[in-house]
């Protein structure tokens, strides 16, 4: 067999084996998901969604009262969480496309918005991040502890009837009766935060003739008395009487004839008694003692 005859007999793989008019198409290599439509819409909409939540919470923690604001830890999570959700897309396509980018291919408009999402949120959340991170750390820390020894007094004792005995002793030596009044209208709770966040309850014991009726409804003082007529104004007898419960006594400055309780389960500066028999003692937030929990 001639060179020729082989040649016609043996079959090609180039282009002159395929059949006439038939075209051939290359195969497209894979497309990466940063390619594909709605990526760039998704990352600029989480950049708006994160600019929006840094900017609400800001404005939130700097202008609400203190009742109503976020503690120092929610906002530095809540920092943190926008910054994840502003800036995980557009980061986790800028590397995927340093991983898989291609000589000679254009760059993808999903890199290019990324790229400028980064630029523009970094500024904006990672001073936040960083501002808010050490308070942030110490609220949680502050959260973590156990209540302090002075909120911890009465947690297996009975604060009322302590509060009630150094009450009703202060108000007699002032000239006054505290069985003439309501119970209820001297000693009352009120919800408060410990030092740790955690719930508690502060007692407030009021014994003031200007503003307490007796048992009958009759007012303690007429219009025209500002004491009663049985006031003592004995504070020398306070003081004594607090001293041998272990609280301390101080006169107010600037203020005749006030003295001030001193105990580490009285609030600075509402623990006080006066010659005209008013008494007020107010406690600090406590732990709730075990049979109110």
């Amino acid at each position: 067999m001639t060179q020729d005859d082989d040649s016609g007999t043996r079959p090609h793989d180039g282009p002159a084996a395929r059949p006439q008019g038939e075209r051939h198409v290359v195969a497209a290599p894979d497309r990466l998901w940063i390619d594909r439509g709605g990526v760039v819409a998704l990352v600029i909409l989480l950049l708006m969604v994160c600019l929006a939540i840094t900017a609400w919470t800001f404005l939130d923690y700097g202008f609400s009262g203190p009742a109503g604001r976020s503690s120092e830890l929610q906002l530095a999570l809540t920092y943190v969480g926008a910054g994840v959700l502003g800036l995980a897309l557009p980061l986790a396509v800028l590397v995927a496309y340093a991983r898989h980018r291609r000589p000679g291919v254009s760059i993808p408009d999903a890199v290019v918005a990324s790229i400028v999402v980064v630029l523009l949120a970094l500024p904006a959340v990672v001073p936040a991040v960083v501002s808010a991170a050490p308070a942030g750390a110490a609220d949680a820390a502050r959260r973590t502890a156990p209540p302090t020894a002075a909120e911890r007094q009465f947690e297996d004792g009975d604060v009322e009837a302590e509060l009630r005995r150094v009450g009703d002793e202060t108000v007699r030596l002032l000239g006054g009766e505290p069985d003439a009044v309501d119970l209820d209208d001297l000693v009352s709770t009120t919800d408060c935060e410990l030092s740790n966040a955690d719930d508690g309850l502060a007692w407030r014991y009021i014994f003031d003739p200007r503003h307490l009726q007796d048992l009958d409804g009759q007012r303690l003082l007429g219009e025209d008395e500002t004491e009663l007529s049985t006031a003592t104004g004995d504070l020398e007898g306070v003081r004594a009487a607090w001293a041998d419960r272990g609280i301390g006594a101080r006169e107010v400055p600037d203020v005749e004839g006030l003295l001030e309780a001193e105990a580490p389960w009285f609030e600075d500066g509402s623990a006080h008694a006066g010659v005209d028999g008013a008494v007020y003692l107010f406690t600090v937030c406590l732990v709730p003692p075990q049979s109110a929990s």
